[in-house]
């Protein structure tokens, strides 16, 4: 077996991982595909673009937790990775918190000399073929962050930056049902229309009013 091949897993439920805002019409055609051959296969799955209310969010918020309710209530995460695409790293970060089994739909897209992408087909091989592959620092780094979130005792913190490695941790921060805050919020800009950067200042607001 190769680094590049993943075998599908029988997943009756699943959270699809796939580009909505920007999608190109080619990606949307691969990924309408995949979505009919799982139905067509008797799995459920959920497609954020069509399954996941988009419109009357101005912050996101909702949106993430629409997200995040459905990718806890499924058995198992596929993922399509688009070229140039961020917003999918904070769902990956979701999954990573939980430990669910992640399918990737097409690793040709990933570049392996890439650390961030490393760190995600190794996880998605975990339970695959453990010794085909080198181990990326990085992963062994989420990892260990991993545990410092579920190990603490106290309310956590992130120092964000717009970079797939800080959505990572954004994500499974989020889904830790652990309190936590953004320590940079004064230097991050909200934007008129729906962004990680609103919801960063939706989550330390509800930090704040959960800690008056």
């Amino acid at each position: 077996m190769t680094i590049l091949e993943n075998k599908l897993k029988p997943n009756k439920s699943i959270f699809f991982i796939s580009p909505v805002n920007g999608i190109t019409k080619k990606d949307l055609i691969k990924c309408e595909k995949h979505v009919s051959e799982m139905k067509a296969d008797g799995r459920e799955i959920h497609f954020p673009l069509k399954d996941t209310k988009q419109t009357g969010d101005s912050i996101g918020y909702r949106i993430c937790t629409d997200n995040k309710n459905a990718l806890n209530n499924a058995n198992g995460v596929h993922l399509y990775l688009a070229e140039g695409t961020k917003g999918s790293f904070f769902d990956i970060g979701m999954t990573l918190i939980k430990n669910k089994q992640l399918y990737i739909v097409n690793p040709e897209m990933f570049n392996l000399d890439d650390e961030v992408e490393k760190a995600i087909i190794e996880y998605s091989m975990l339970d695959i073929e453990r010794n085909t592959y080198t181990t990326s620092k990085l992963f062994y780094e989420l990892n260990d962050y991993r545990q410092e979130i579920i190990e603490s005792k106290k309310d956590l913190s992130l120092e964000f930056k717009y970079d797939r490695e800080h959505l990572l941790k954004l994500g499974m921060l989020f889904n830790s049902e652990k309190p936590f805050y953004i320590s940079n919020i004064n230097e991050i800009e909200k934007t008129p229309t729906k962004s990680f950067q609103n919801v960063i200042h939706e989550i330390n607001r509800l930090y704040e009013q959960n800690n008056k």
